[in-house]
Parts: C-alpha cells; structure tokens; sequence
C-alpha cells in the first residue's frame, strides 16, 4: 500500500499505515470485549422474538464464499435464527460457489433465494465501471442485492439483516476515492459517462 493513489493513507515512524493500525485497534476491542458478547446475545433474542408469527427471523446475502458461509452457518446453526438467504447470480458464479451455497443452505436449513439480474444492463454497467477504473467494480451486484433485499424485508415484514465483514481482510480496504454501494447517483454517472445503454 502507498499514498500515489489514496490521499487518506498515513505512515507511521514504523512504516504502518494508518488503516492496518485501526484495523489492530478494533481488533483488540472487538475480541476483548465481554459487553460485545453480551450485547450480540440480546440483539440475538430480539431477532427471534421480533420473528415470531413470520416466515423468517432475518434475511442475509450470501456468495458462497468464505464471510457469508460462515455467517450462514453460526446465525443458523450456533444461534438458531430462521434465515432467508439471498444470492446474486450475476453470471460469474463457478460451480463451486453454487454447490458451496446450495450446500451450506441445505444443511444448515436456510430458506435460499437466487435473483438473476438482466444480463445485458449488468454487463453493461460492469463494463462502464472497469472502463471508469474506479477501485470498487463490485458496486453494481451490491447495489442489486441490497435492493432485493429490501424488496424481500418489506414482502415478508422481516425487520432485520445479518451482515459480516472478515477483519482480516476487509479492515485495510482503501477508503480514500470509492463510493458506498448505495449511492445510485454515482453508479448513473459513471453509466452515463463510460456506458453502453440506459439503466
């Protein structure tokens, strides 16, 4: 990591940047901290207590990989929550990936959905986005699951979602010139400039 492309980066007198540091900060806190256990256990019993009389007592969005299978498998298994999990099949699924969700779902009894978005608008965006050369090409599939999301909390009157992110990994992603995946207005924009239809 370096400071060419992300004005926010800072080093230290021992060469650590200022993301890595924050990252071991939280780290300390998240693991180190009995109230957090406590805390999690009471959201836990409000889910399954909101969820009763419903279908479902949370949805989640799930890829297959690492973070959200394991998620899957503690709110199901180890907490015991009802989940409806939400996957985005955007064309770029491996075989693996479809087994590893349809497994993880089967057996931890996870009510799984599969949302197909068009092909050709979400090439197109993706491609807008690669031609764009921001940080985050990504921003499109999440957009789309947020979107479902939302769509399936208000169907089925589920009033929460599980969300993970690994710290390990995700604690040192560049914050200096990317955008949230909620913001539509700059997902149109950079269709508008580097795209090949409309939205």
């Amino acid at each position: 990591m370096d400071d060419s492309s992300d004005k926010y980066i800072r080093f230290d007198s021992n060469g650590y940047c200022n993301y890595c540091n924050k990252a071991i900060e939280n780290l300390n806190k998240i693991c180190n901290d009995k109230k957090k256990t406590i805390q999690l256990a009471e959201i836990i019993h409000t889910i399954k207590r909101d969820g009763i009389g419903h279908d479902y007592d949370c949805l989640m969005g799930i890829s297959g990989g690492l973070d959200s299978a394991y998620l899957a498998y503690v709110g199901a298994k180890k907490w015991g929550l009802r989940i409806c999990a939400v996957h985005i099949d955007d064309g770029f699924d491996t075989d693996m990936a479809v087994q590893n969700i349809k497994r993880i779902c089967n057996h931890c009894n996870i009510k799984l959905i599969t949302i197909k978005p068009d092909k050709e608008q979400y090439l197109n965006l993706i491609r807008a986005f690669i031609r764009a050369e921001v940080p985050n090409i990504a921003i499109p599939q999440d957009n789309i699951l947020l979107a479902i999301l939302y769509q399936y909390a208000q169907k089925h009157n589920i009033k929460y979602f599980l969300s993970g992110s690994n710290l390990s990994l995700e604690s040192i992603i560049q914050r200096g010139n990317t955008y949230t995946n909620t913001d539509v207005y700059h997902i149109k924009a950079i269709n508008r400039r580097f795209g090949e239809g409309k939205i």
